[in-house]
């Protein structure tokens, strides 16, 4: 990235591109190797093992628990002795425990996994952000004596103890407001107590960054001190000999943005506004004019010099594509104009400019973003924020008018909260889309490119050509009579799409962990707008455990459904489920469907009520099976033991050694067995008595945790090849 910027400016030094590129790339990869390098050994991956070690992170409480990095300074092995080790885990620490102070020493008691993520298409990549944030496993501390603390010293982590502080101030001063997760990332950087609920207004109003400290804030309020101590300097004749008005002014807001980055725990965003700002500012400080391309240039490569994995990381890209897109966009426009014009257009500009980036990343682009900004970024980054801060360094002094500032900040921004919640209900407010493929990705931005081109650029509606594949292209659908299945990696659970030429039926969605989180959201949905749907004609949830229907709800809530059909009808609003019953069949675009099970008189037994469906392109035949066990399919085999002959099944009950009986196995006989499990699972799925069942009848097979999303074609005399996500799209960070 930094080579080809030299090379953008300065063409003529070819040599310096290629001799930036592979050092650049070289560095990068030795970064990579050095936070790999490290990994919780197999033989205790998921035991329980005594560390010791510094809390290195803010707990943060959300319900039950509460989560933290921790620095691991030993560790005990086979031998039971502890072996120094120097890497970051995230843990959590469920239910009471004592209070954690960053900084502190710790001996716990942890069962840690390697890093692991979910492999679908569409979906947030974990294991990529855990490898820039530079953690090395997750776990959780295990009850137990050997949990206690071993050291607690006042100036050990100051900063970050500085900002726990603050952030308990802000927690008395507004104990049951709704704002509270808002003010507290304004203030300290920490967003993670926003609920799903605020983050889709945000989404929405493409106004995201408003919560999280970046270029945006940073520069507002560094800005506001440029101009504030360039007002005050000026109203002294011996500070301006001793100093020039411009440098002070420079200084000071350079000042006010290490500090603010401070509050925000030098978070990687903060620390790349931050260098951003000291590029220019230092300019200003040595009377040396920078000229825009020299002045990013040098700021990215200080940010890839100090994060050289940052280029994995979308805001990265967002942060120098929206700095950039302003400069391209306003460069030779502006003239005398207005300034409320020139705000206008820079949030037009952003917005237009920003949207191929937020479609590939967020498979979303808010319509109403540019008067959203307009109005509420002035709200938040003159009046919130400011506020926000001196409530924050007053608290220290006086309690009363701190808690008067921090409520002065609360009422302002639920103004404008209450505007971006407007904007957001309009269902025109947001456009849903995935970027399929590259040569959509080049060619809208080479028309949002021509599009914002310099005013007297020849030609410039040519950019809405570059633009219409956007909505020209999609990806290709399923031929008639051939069906395309996915069953996706959603951990412990079940989720699976099933989609003909022109319908499409989801299987399951995963379960949900908590309020603000499950995998309806997080895997469902985003694979389906990354295939090009935009609707469900047929839901189905095959029973009521929470790993199967936990994402269910908000897949109805973003996607339109046609139709519900369930084994319990009684879990959805009134008339919007119906039973799925043995006989039901149906065909879509030549491809058939047909519930086997439950009978009416099999309702009401959990697992073994589960929704078993089968689907039939021509020869070939597919089953999934949900939970069912062994009464269900002791009573499938008397009943319907020739229809359960199948090509593919996903293995019943994750592979329980509660269900795929031997005689149940040898009636499918398939050639394929997928298991939808989770990474280490508790339960310790699929068992290897069922394993071996499987194999008995020659079927092959393929599990969700080491395969990641398993999809093939359902298609009559043609053989079944399915496509494990992990190893067709390999990265070096997937374990």
């Amino acid at each position: 990235m930094v080579s080809l910027c030299l090379f953008v400016f300065f063409p003529h030094k070819l040599l310096l591109f290629i001799v930036t590129s592979i050092v650049f790339f070289a560095y990068a990869g030795l970064v990579a190797h050095y936070r790999l390098a490290w990994q919780v050994p197999k033989n205790i991956e998921n035991t329980p093992v005594v560390v010791q070690g510094t809390v290195h992170s803010i707990p943060l409480a959300e319900g039950l628990r509460t989560g933290f990095e921790f620095r691991l300074h030993k560790m005990a092995g086979l031998d039971s002795q502890l072996h120094r080790v120097n890497s970051i885990v995230t843990l959590n620490w469920y239910g009471s425990h004592p209070i954690l102070k960053v900084g502190d020493t710790w001996q716990l008691l942890v069962k840690l996994k390697r890093i692991h993520g979910f492999a679908n298409p569409g979906s947030f990549d974990y294991a990529k952000y855990l490898l820039q944030k530079d953690i090395a496993a997750t776990g959780y501390v295990r009850s137990g004596v050997q949990n206690k603390l071993l050291a607690s010293h006042q100036w050990s982590h100051p900063i970050d103890r500085l900002r726990q502080t603050i952030i308990e101030h802000i927690k008395q001063v507004l104990p049951n407001s709704s704002y509270l997760p808002m003010i507290t990332a304004l203030v300290v950087g920490e967003k993670n107590g926003l609920s799903a609920q605020q983050w889709q207004v945000l989404q929405r109003t493409g106004t995201n960054h408003l919560m999280v400290i970046a270029g945006l804030h940073i520069g507002m309020i560094s800005g506001l001190a440029f101009l504030l101590i360039g007002f005050l300097w000026r109203r002294s004749e011996r500070l301006m000999l001793m100093l020039a008005t411009p440098r002070a002014s420079a200084i000071a807001a350079l000042a006010t943005a290490i500090v603010y980055s401070a509050l925000a725990g030098f978070s990687i965003p903060t620390e790349r506004a931050t260098v951003m700002i000291a590029v220019f500012m230092l300019g200003i400080i040595i009377k040396r004019q920078l000229s825009l391309g020299l002045g990013l240039g040098m700021a990215l490569f200080f940010v890839l010099l100090l994060h050289p994995l940052a280029v994995l990381s979308a805001g990265f890209w967002l942060s120098f594509a929206a700095v950039s897109v302003i400069f391209y966009g306003l460069g030779a426009r502006v003239g005398q104009v207005t300034k409320w014009k020139v705000w206008v257009k820079l949030q037009l500009i952003v917005s237009i400019g920003l949207i191929p980036f937020t479609l590939l990343w967020f498979q979303n682009a808010s319509l109403v973003s540019p008067i959203a900004n307009a109005i509420v970024i002035p709200i938040v980054g003159f009046i919130v924020v400011p506020l926000s801060l001196l409530a924050s360094v007053v608290s220290f002094i006086s309690v009363p008018f701190s808690h008067l500032l921090f409520h002065l900040a609360v009422w302002v921004l639920s103004i404008a909260w209450h505007i971006l919640v407007w904007f957001s209900g309009h269902s025109f407010g947001a456009w849903q889309y995935a970027v399929s493929n590259n040569f959509i990705m080049f060619s809208v931005v080479l028309g949002v490119l021509v599009l914002l081109a310099p005013k007297g650029w020849p030609a410039r509606w040519l950019g809405i050509i570059f633009i219409t594949p956007l909505f020209l292209i999609h990806p290709t659908a399923p031929k008639i009579g051939t069906a395309k299945f996915t069953l996706l990696d959603v951990g412990q659970g079940l989720a699976s799409v099933v989609r003909t030429q022109h319908h499409v039926l989801v299987y399951d969605t995963g379960a949900k962990w908590g309020p603000n989180f499950n995998m309806g959201e997080a895997v469902v949905v985003p694979f389906l707008r990354q295939m090009g749907i935009g609707h469900i004609d047929m839901l189905m949830i095959s029973h009521g455990d929470n790993d199967h229907i936990g994402g269910a709800a908000s897949v109805l809530s973003v996607m339109p459904v046609a139709k519900v059909l369930t084994s319990v009808s009684k879990r959805f609003a009134k008339g919007r489920a119906q039973l799925c019953l043995a006989g039901m069949h149906w065909q879509w675009d030549e491809v058939k469907f047909a519930v086997l099970y439950p009978t009416a008189s099999h309702l009401g037994l959990d697992n073994d009520s589960s929704c078993l469906l089968r689907v039939s392109a021509g020869d070939k035949h597919l089953l999934l099976t949900g939970d069912i066990e062994k009464t269900s399919e002791q009573f499938l085999l008397s009943k319907q033991k020739v229809d359960l002959a199948a090509n593919v099944i996903v293995a019943p009950h994750h592979g329980s050694k509660t269900s795929s009986t031997l005689a149940f196995v040898k009636a499918v006989a398939p050639q394929w067995v997928f298991y939808p499990v989770g990474y280490l699972n508790r339960y310790h799925f699929p068992n290897q008595i069922v394993r071996h069942r499987y194999q008995t009848v020659g079927a092959q097979s393929l599990a969700t945790d080491s395969a990641g999303a398993i999809s093939f074609t359902l298609s009559q005399n043609k053989a079944i090849k399915p496509i494990a996500y992990r190893k067709a799209h390999r990265h070096f960070w997937w374990q």
